[in-house]
């Protein structure tokens, strides 16, 4: 018996965190703490600032990848004059 009760509990609990997951409930609670944490800093730093500084974030990582791309680019060109 206890055997049973211990893979349905398994059970359930397994069936809790799918039903999480796609209810995306861990999702919804991270952007509420995202938002909480976007609007202290507004209050303690100003919104252009806050803004700015997220875009900077944001554009870093793009850039990266844009780095890395004409760099092939500029490698398969090499190749085609050769």
């Amino acid at each position: 018996m206890e055997r049973r009760f211990r893979l349905s509990t398994s059970y359930y609990n397994q069936r809790s965190k799918l039903s999480d997951l796609l209810t995306n409930r861990h999702v919804a609670e991270r952007r509420n703490e995202q938002v909480d944490e976007m609007l202290k800093l507004i209050g303690n730093f100003g919104f252009p600032i806050v803004v700015s500084a997220y875009l900077l974030v944001r554009i870093e990582g793009k850039l990266a990848e844009l780095t890395i791309s004409i760099t092939e680019l500029a490698k398969a060109l090499a190749v085609i004059k050769a």
